[in-house]
């Protein structure tokens, strides 16, 4: 039996896939992922989260001995300016960087669009969250929408349809 389920195994490697980003053909060298502590962490950070998760099986369709499942993960990612800005304009100025981490997310995840894991990943948006009384040099937050689909097996959920 597999010791990981499929969500743990997709969430590592999302997570591994992010590290890997180094800067040349990324935007940046990413730094911390899923660390709570926002004084260890290293920028850009992301932080992965299910939001939630539902199958899209037919009624009727449990005889292909799988479950076919669309997973909606939000990625949050803190980026840190180098320098304090006029008192009031970090929350623009960071808006770049957040803007480049972005770029660096929808290109990673286009390139890794299965994960070896999975059907698809699939980008589906972003918002800005802007900190009310937070570090000058890391003045918002954002958070970025994935969808995953994936299939895993009914009589062992720990394994994809074709017991990976």
């Amino acid at each position: 039996m597999a010791t990981q389920d499929m969500l743990t195994k997709i969430e590592e490697a999302m997570a591994d896939n992010i590290l890997a980003m180094k800067e040349g053909s990324y935007f940046f060298s990413w730094g911390s992922v899923n660390e709570p502590d926002q004084a260890k962490q290293e920028f850009p950070s992301a932080e992965i989260m299910l939001d939630n998760e539902e199958c899209l099986d037919e009624n009727g369709g449990a005889w292909n001995g799988a479950y076919q499942n669309r997973a909606y993960f939000d990625i949050t990612v803190k980026a840190r300016l180098q320098n304090e800005t006029v008192s009031g304009q970090q929350v623009y100025a960071i808006n770049e960087e957040l803007n480049k981490a972005l770029s660096d997310l929808k290109k990673c995840f286009g390139i890794h669009y299965d994960l070896d894991l999975c059907t698809v990943i699939m980008y589906r948006g972003t918002r800005r969250v802007t900190e009310p009384q937070g570090d000058l040099l890391v003045p918002k937050r954002m958070i970025v929408s994935f969808s995953v689909d994936y299939m895993q097996g009914r009589e062992d959920p720990t394994t994809g349809a074709d017991g990976a």
